[in-house]
């Protein structure tokens, strides 16, 4: 089985509001060389644990994450009227 756990590089990353720590990876603090060697040693640690309960996030959310389900929010948010999308 592959390894699904991830590991984002640091919290101003866009993928850290992905990463449920301890769910599905783990957040670095700070890109910095240390930061990330911990982190991965927390993932590996993690073990089976982790791949399997990243394997369950990402059944769980396959549908809300899938390139549809994005292009849908974003031509709901155009099909809005003006007025609405300015609150």
């Amino acid at each position: 089985m592959a390894r699904r756990a991830s590991s984002s590089r640091a919290r101003d990353n866009a993928a850290t509001e992905l990463i449920v720590e301890g769910v599905n990876g783990t957040v670095v603090e700070r890109a910095d060389p240390q930061a990330i060697a911990d982190a991965i040693v927390r993932i590996d640690e993690a073990g089976l644990a982790l791949r399997e309960s990243t394997a369950r996030w990402f059944a769980e959310n396959t549908e809300e994450l899938s390139l549809e389900s994005s292009l849908k929010a974003v031509l709901d948010v155009y099909a809005e009227p003006a007025s609405s999308a300015r609150r």
